[in-house]
């Protein structure tokens, strides 16, 4: 195992976070800066600031993967194509490949934030009788 001096750790670590905050996987950052899984992990278990660090450049990625998804929705290039039908004429055609993997694109991260941060953009179920919370009732039996 390689050994890292304090100042050392901070970049790579500071490198990694920047990576996770610009959408890159733990796993792709990791290999990027050529450093063990292990001791990554080691760091955060070791380092509460590091941990916390870690921490908030997921938080923003998520941030970061919302507007994603609302950009790709939005992007409607190449939804149509050109298409030469010989002779000085040509035809738009619907891409179909595209649409689908814009779609698919929008699935994951919608999908991967609500498990990421299920309070914020997880499925909301809310639990109600005649308007009042459920765990505001008070239970009472009563007997005839």
């Amino acid at each position: 195992m390689a050994t890292y001096t304090d100042k050392d750790k901070q970049m790579i670590f500071d490198d990694i976070c920047e990576m996770i905050i610009n959408g890159k996987s733990l796993r792709k950052a990791l290999n990027e800066v050529k450093l063990p899984g292990k001791t990554f992990f080691v760091w955060l278990r070791n380092d509460e600031i590091k941990s916390k660090q870690y921490a908030q450049a997921t938080i923003e990625r998520a941030e970061l993967m919302f507007e994603d998804m609302l950009d790709i929705a939005d992007d409607s290039t190449n939804d149509f194509i050109e298409q030469d039908l010989g002779n000085g004429l040509t035809v738009s055609k619907f891409n179909s490949e595209h649409v689908l993997r814009s779609r698919l694109r929008v699935d994951v991260r919608k999908w991967s934030l609500s498990k990421l941060m299920p309070k914020k953009y997880g499925e909301k179920i809310d639990l109600t009788t005649n308007g009042e919370n459920l765990n505001d009732l008070k239970h009472t039996i009563t007997f005839e």
